[in-house]
């Protein structure tokens, strides 16, 4: 019902990052459907960048649980943690007819390596293109994008020449 898979086979142990694109089947008939990320100490992540609506703890809310859908999320480590398999879980939580809260837990296993082990890296060329597809949407819905600012389509102010003041004479350099 949920895979995870990532762009890349591992994560950096220090200042790493790497997207994870989760997806998951139809639920069904059911309400109050969400995924929440359950991520191992020292590794975190940004919301998703799916725009899918996420409540105060953190799940992501499913809207449609009676179709297929999946959103992408960004997970990183900011400090050195220790190297190693390390779980990813995510809780599908929803509520049955009857009115019963259901979790199903998937675990996904992300091998956290030194910067010297990354050679042999794996890169999933589909989730990149997907992590690619939605940067190029999300911009052109006119969202910026830090990396890719286009700081040459500011207007540049015009000083007029004029009389200089008493200060401007004297601290002004001619060149």
């Amino acid at each position: 019902m949920i895979t995870i898979r990532s762009a890349k086979s591992k994560l950096e142990h220090a200042d790493g990052m790497n997207h994870l694109i989760v997806q998951f089947g139809p639920i069904g008939d059911v309400t109050a459907a969400r995924i929440g990320i359950v991520l191992p100490q020292g590794i975190s992540r940004s919301s998703n960048l799916s725009r899918f609506y996420e409540n105060d703890k953190g799940e992501i809310v499913i809207y449609r649980p009676d179709r297929a859908d999946e959103f992408i999320i960004t997970i990183y480590t900011d400090e050195p943690i220790s190297c190693g398999s390390k779980p990813i879980v995510a809780v599908l939580i929803y509520t049955d007819k009857q009115g019963n809260e259901q979790r199903i837990e998937y675990v996904y296993r992300m091998e956290v390596a030194l910067e010297e082990q990354m050679d042999d890296v794996l890169i999933d060329e589909e989730v990149v293109a997907k992590v690619r597809e939605l940067r190029l949407a999300q911009r052109n819905d006119g969202e910026r994008d830090a990396l890719t600012d286009d700081y040459a389509a500011a207007k540049p102010i015009p000083i007029a020449p004029g009389p200089y003041s008493d200060l401007e004479k004297k601290y002004r350099i001619e060149g």
